[in-house]
């Protein structure tokens, strides 16, 4: 839940979408809470589809459950209940797509139109954008913030390799939000990494290198705030490479895929 809530209002902000993101948080914890506990058998997953199309934005939540919601009338006593009475109120639009199997609970709000981005311009912010996630209901609802990096993980890495790839300068709230991104991940990727040395028989070349980026990630993240843009450009830059090096460093000991020379260097 409070995956898919932080994606769909980093996607916004990436996006340019500067208004309405707080009551987004809230509808989309909502909508992913509900499809947890009423719409998700064991195991199964539920999916987070974001899309933005000028002011209009429609973010749902699909699951495999059968059950339609209710916006219920909560007396006053009831510790629950009131979820989808508060997205009824305050999203610009609310409703319920049946599929088979499941369904999708949408709201849709109109956020204004988006901030252009300094890397795409005015029309690369205005067109048509979309985004979608999968979580684990049940028990992967409960499980631990492990189990969240790792559902991520494709976008932490997709996102470390855009980051380092732009040439003009991003957006501050960019800058900020990949920044939480990059060092929440790392925080999972380092004793993930640090465990599979200590598990693997012999160690070697592939365990030396491994280790050594997880240290030069630790200095990384120990780089404090810099001043001006350009510098917490170049600081988080250092984290996506980070990011980039440790993931390889993880499939490597995971898959037994050969490291490519000079990987732990960054």
């Amino acid at each position: 839940m409070g995956a898919a809530r932080a994606l769909a209002v980093r996607w916004l902000a990436g996006w340019g979408y500067v208004e309405r993101l707080e009551d987004i948080r809230l509808c989309v914890s909502e909508l992913a809470a509900n499809a947890v506990l009423h719409g998700v058998p064991p195991g199964r997953e539920f999916s987070l589809e974001v899309d933005a199309d000028g002011p209009l934005l429609r973010i749902g939540v699909r699951d495999s459950g059968g059950s339609l919601p209710e916006v219920a009338q909560a007396d006053v006593d009831m510790c629950s209940g009131r979820g989808l009475r508060l997205v009824a109120a305050l999203a610009d639009d609310f409703g319920v797509t049946a599929h088979r199997p499941g369904k999708t609970v949408w709201v849709a709000f109109k956020a204004g139109c988006p901030r252009p981005l300094v890397n795409e311009g005015i029309e690369g912010a205005s067109r048509r954008q979309s985004e979608a996630w999968r979580g684990v209901g049940a028990a992967g609802a409960h499980g631990s913030e492990g189990e969240a990096a790792r559902s991520v993980t494709p976008m932490v890495r997709a996102a470390a390799s855009w980051f380092l790839a732009q040439q003009a300068l991003p957006r501050h709230q960019t800058v900020k939000l990949l920044d939480g991104d990059f060092r929440a991940h790392l925080a999972f990727l380092m004793p993930q990494i640090e465990r599979l040395v200590a598990e693997a028989p012999g160690g070697g070349v592939r365990a030396t290198l491994a280790l050594a980026g997880v240290e030069e990630a630790r200095r990384r993240l120990a780089v404090p705030e810099q001043p001006g843009l350009r510098g917490e450009v170049e600081r988080v830059r250092w984290l996506a490479r980070s990011v980039m090096v440790l993931r390889d460093h993880h499939d490597a000991l995971t898959c037994g895929s050969p490291l490519i020379d000079g990987q732990a260097a960054g």
